[in-house]
């Protein structure tokens, strides 16, 4: 028999151990999952702007003063009763006339201006001119503007002058000269008292 030479007996025996010891065993089963980290901070805003910065919000202008309405020329009167009551004759129509004051009504009013006149009886307040059945006859209250007053009259259409012109009306007047901006359309409706004297911030 022959025999193994030493040298060659220790490789072998050295091969055989380090085999065994690189075989890997059985894989394990995948653990369950670790719970979820904490939310990390939020990323700061990006910049805008031509240099990349934010510019800063500018500072609130002053309030600017109202305006006005466009009634500083025009003339408005308090409630009055009218006076010197009387019978008059006009076109041959037969009328009861009485009279209210207005000082400021000037001839260039009166050829270039507007007047409006509007009553009341304690029943509302209404436009002139106002068509009624007062008396028991179809009759009508109007008004024509006179050089420091105006002229309120009631003419009944069987042109009898029969329905008197009472003394409890009470009136009111706006003056509108000529050229104001008033005068043109102001969205306002004339026959509506409580819309004019909203308009015209009355004072009673």
């Amino acid at each position: 028999m022959h025999r193994v030479p030493r040298l060659m007996l220790i490789f072998a025996v050295s091969f055989s151990l380090l085999t065994a010891c690189s075989k890997e065993g059985p894989q394990g089963q995948t653990g369950p999952a670790g719970p979820q980290g904490p939310q990390g901070p939020a990323g700061t805003n990006g910049t805008n702007g031509k240099d990349g910065t934010d510019g800063t919000t500018g500072a609130t202008g002053p309030k600017g003063a109202t305006g006005a309405t466009g009634t500083a020329n025009v003339i408005y009167s308090s409630w009055m009763y009218a006076h010197n009551f009387g019978d008059s004759t006009i076109d041959n129509s037969a009328l009861k006339v009485g009279y209210i004051d207005a000082p400021k009504l000037t001839s260039t009013i009166l050829n270039s201006g507007e007047v409006k006149v509007y009553f009341t009886y304690g029943g509302g307040t209404f436009t002139l001119p106002y068509t009624s059945n007062a008396g028991g006859k179809p009759n009508i209250i109007s008004y024509t503007p006179m050089l420091n007053k105006i002229l309120i009259y009631r003419f009944t259409f069987d042109n009898t002058n029969s329905v008197a012109l009472s003394t409890l009306l009470q009136y009111r007047y706006i003056i509108i000269p000529g050229g104001v901006a008033a005068r043109k359309s102001t969205g306002v409706n004339w026959d509506n008292y409580a819309e004019v004297a909203a308009y015209y911030n009355f004072k009673d």
